[in-house]
């Protein structure tokens, strides 16, 4: 199944994603209410990788 190569894939870009994400959080205290919400980190990833997800 191609699909579930093209998912691995997302996912350890997600997770890279997500460890620079929690970098600049840290580094970042004015967003970080807002960015440390499940819904809204979620809400990220999801555009980001409909933004950059392969055609």
């Amino acid at each position: 199944m191609a699909h579930q190569g093209h998912l691995h894939a997302a996912v350890s870009w997600l997770e890279g994603r997500r460890q620079q994400s929690d970098l600049v959080l840290s580094l970042n205290t004015d967003r970080h209410d807002c960015c440390a919400s499940t819904l809204c980190i979620l809400q990220h990833y999801l555009t980001s990788l409909l933004v950059t997800w392969p055609v």
